[in-house]
């Protein structure tokens, strides 16, 4: 897992749930985090941890991947929060109505609130790419606005001439994609629109016109968000799995593959003394395409 901007997992804003699903589509669980209180935003930290922002809720959660809370007002009275991301160094940039971008620990510890003060009259989306480089969405004034992750400065209308952008993603490639509302259905909210694609550097259209006959494109950019990779020097180049839901007593051996059909015994077979155990061995990704772990029982 690497920083991740905007969103990792498809929101459902009305309903308040975050569900989990395959690269493919396919459902994992639909309601992985509920109980939200409008979810506007969603992204992984380098640790696996899951952040949500809640718009009318005024809050950024932190849960595990698995969808258990560790906190449910990690960050609190932040007005209306429009969006959350996280860089590799483990800080929170949340967007809010109020018009600022607040800096924030991980462990929700507050930095700066006016990070970035005055970005936009009425702010609906925030990205982060690969370089450090944060992108704010100015809805009725139609800017993109570019900052710098580590001053706060930067240029409020880095792309202008846009029609209500609503949703922004960034990839590895220096890319920005913008979800427009290009007519709205008698609601800030709605509406039919299209994704244009932009140069992160220096703002050029690439196709403003990239995917069009999109309903509520905001939806579309939160499932697609991609993940980003950290600066050289931050890369996660080993892993480790850890278990649960063990028997007490029960003799178990761990193995590994790298395909799912062969399986290699790893290690000596042990009897559990706890449900649960963290691997104490690393291994290197770099030395594998895939890896899968399992606990097999033994007799």
């Amino acid at each position: 897992v690497t920083g991740v901007q905007t969103c990792a997992l498809p929101i459902y804003e009305g309903r308040g749930l975050i569900g989990k699903y395959t690269s493919s589509g396919t459902p994992i669980i639909t309601n992985l985090i509920s109980g939200l209180n409008t979810p506007s935003g969603i992204a992984i930290d380098t640790n696996g941890y899951i952040y949500v922002s809640s718009y009318n809720g005024g809050t950024v959660g932190k849960y595990t991947t698995g969808g258990t809370t560790i906190n449910a007002a990690l960050v609190y009275n932040l007005g209306y929060a429009a969006g959350v991301v996280v860089d590799g160094s483990g800080n929170l940039f949340v967007l809010t109505d109020s018009s600022k971008v607040g800096k924030y620990t991980t462990a929700g510890a507050l930095v700066n609130a006016s990070f970035i003060s005055s970005v936009s009259v009425r702010p609906s989306a925030i990205a982060l790419d690969n370089n450090g480089n944060l992108f704010v969405a100015d809805f009725y004034n139609g800017y993109v606005g570019k900052y710098s992750s580590t001053t706060g400065s930067g240029n409020s209308t880095f792309i202008t001439g846009l029609s209500y952008p609503r949703a922004l993603a960034t990839d590895g490639n220096g890319n920005l994609f913008v979800g427009n509302l290009n007519t709205l259905n008698n609601s800030q909210y709605a509406g039919i629109g299209t994704v244009g694609e932009y140069n992160s550097t220096n703002g050029a259209v690439v196709n403003a016109s990239l995917i069009t006959g999109l309903t509520e494109p905001m939806y579309l950019l939160s499932a697609l968000s991609l993940p980003i990779p950290p600066p050289i020097g931050n890369l996660i180049k080993s892993v480790r799995p850890s278990f649960t839901n063990m028997f007490v007593g029960v003799k178990y051996q761990l193995q590994i593959s790298g395909d799912l059909n062969t399986w290699t015994n790893s290690g000596a077979a042990f009897t559990a003394t706890n449900t649960g155990i963290v691997w104490p061995q690393y291994w290197d990704v770099n030395a594998w395409n895939q890896l899968y772990f399992r606990m097999q029982i033994t007799n």
